[in-house]
């Protein structure tokens, strides 16, 4: 039995197009990347699936359009992953495969499938709603048997002794074009934000892999030539004794390498209060961290139901996961009942503050079946487009109607606000703020000279690319910080330099 599992390109998907077309990344690796990261629920079906069955995984970010691999490959099952930024992609391979009158069973699941457009569903046999790992197997053995369901969902969480390794060898291949790999450690999330539809999709228990898992995920990503991993949880740092454990075997792990990897986590701002946590991720080369900081307003974080962010100086927070080493990367949004066209200049004025070199920061959107999303439709401030391609551009517009500003002035506040704050003088500002400020420098070991050869051509494209390629404010900046780093924080400057890269 031949299944063949798709990841849909959105046109659309504005992170993954900036990637491909950011010419500072093509400088420095030489080649056009195909998107940041491989889909790792789909090899983690893979893994699902019975050793008797030839599976293979087909991410049209890198290998392109999925048509002619359809027209020349007879498979039993075709199956597409699906998020609502991929919504219109998945649609078109759809409607191509019946009218092609493929054979295959044509088979449908990811987070986008809770929120099917009317009519999108009668495009497929099978849909699959929620966690995987159960539903999957019980689908093949139905198929194998002739009496499969035409929907299929997850009600109880998964135990995480069910989670498999994915299958990366599957595209082994293709990993070079790649910005990194994935490790899911956990998933769920304890708390509660209006806005998020994190606890809709994995609950608010946290369900962690065992430790060693993890490190052997690791182990076998750095042995196919990934160099930086994702820690693809919504709340890494949550439970603490846990994260602890993870990353003391990462730690031993990292330093047997060559080279260590890179980490980049998914965390919230109270990992600030403890220390010896942050100790343990600096030493892992967890070099920056996803913080969803979301607002420097007690009101607006309340508004957000963001309530662990509240009775914190957030600056001074970030400013302290900043002095071990770690760049912190804001999450930011715009847009709550109590932010009135002055956010914008606060918001601004935080980022300065608390020194954050990377950020984020988007109008609000209500993501369909969150609290926000059901208390805005109550009141009518729900904006209902006239198509479903609003959202494969999410990142950039919102579906809601603000209190406190008109939706004009919160677009044209969020365009203003990114002119503004993407000043490559403002940035310079922020980022040597953040090197003066490291106080306890990771302790990571230091690859050989000979080991660091292959990346050399990398960095002397960095350099040539900022020394004739860019304007003078830019070159200004970036040179500047190279010395800052250089005198302040040597050891830091591969992690600086991985981060213009992306």
């Amino acid at each position: 039995m031949k299944v063949l599992l798709i990841s849909p390109r959105s046109e659309d998907d504005v992170y993954s197009e900036l990637i491909r077309e950011i010419p500072y990344v093509r400088y420095m690796s030489g080649k056009k990347m195909g998107t940041y990261l491989p889909p790792h629920a789909l090899a983690t079906v893979a893994a699902l699936t019975p050793a008797d069955c030839r599976v293979e995984i087909h991410d049209e970010h890198v290998r392109g359009p999925v048509e002619p691999v359809l027209a020349a490959g007879e498979y039993d099952i075709i199956g597409l992953s699906m998020l609502t930024n991929q919504l219109k992609r998945t649609t078109a391979i759809a409607e191509h495969c019946r009218r092609e009158k493929l054979p295959a069973t044509l088979v449908v699941g990811g987070p986008g499938t809770t929120n099917m457009p009317e009519g999108l569903d009668k495009l497929f046999k099978v849909i699959f709603i929620g966690e995987a790992e159960e539903t999957w197997p019980q689908f093949i053995r139905d198929f194998k048997d002739g009496s499969f369901k035409s929907v299929y969902q997850q009600i109880s969480k998964p135990d995480p002794s069910l989670f498999p390794i994915p299958r990366w060898e599957l595209i082994r291949n293709d990993l070079p074009f790649y910005g990194g790999a994935s490790v899911q450690t956990s998933r769920g999330c304890p708390y509660d934000c209006t806005f998020c539809d994190v606890i809709y999709i994995y609950g608010r228990k946290m369900r962690c892999k065992p430790a060693e898992q993890v490190v052997e995920e690791i182990r076998m990503l750095q042995g196919m030539g990934v160099k930086f991993i994702l820690i693809a949880d919504d709340n890494f740092g949550c439970r603490r004794r846990y994260a602890k454990e993870c990353l003391r075997k990462i730690v031993k792990l990292n330093n047997s390498f060559d080279i260590p990897l890179r980490f980049l986590a998914q965390v919230d701002v109270t990992i600030a209060d403890d220390e010896e946590l942050l100790e343990l991720m600096a030493d892992a080369n967890v070099f920056e961290v996803l913080v969803g900081i979301e607002s420097s307003s007690e009101d607006s974080l309340k508004d957000l139901h963001k309530l662990q962010n509240t009775k914190r100086d957030l600056a001074a927070d970030v400013r302290k996961i900043q002095s071990y080493g770690i760049i912190v990367l804001g999450s930011l949004i715009i847009g709550a009942d109590s932010d009135d066209p002055s956010a914008f200049q606060r918001t601004l004025d935080f980022v300065k503050e608390a020194n954050i070199t990377d950020h984020s920061c988007h109008p609000l959107m209500a993501p369909y079946g969150t609290k926000l999303w059901y208390d805005l439709k109550r009141q009518g401030r729900l904006v209902t487009y006239q198509d479903e391609q609003w959202k494969d551009r999410m990142d950039v517009l919102t579906n809601i109607v603000p209190k406190s500003m008109s939706r004009i002035e919160l677009m044209q506040g969020i365009a203003e606000y990114w002119e503004k704050s993407t000043d490559p003088l403002h940035y310079m500002g922020r980022a040597i703020g953040f090197i003066k400020g490291v106080r306890r420098f990771p302790k990571v070991k230091r690859p050989k000279f000979r080991a660091l050869l292959p990346y050399l051509q990398m960095m002397l494209r960095m350099f040539w690319y900022y020394l004739f390629e860019v304007s003078a404010a830019h070159r200004k900046a970036f040179f500047a910080i190279v010395r800052t780093a250089r005198k302040h924080a040597p050891g830091l400057l591969p992690n600086l330099m991985f981060l213009h890269q992306f």
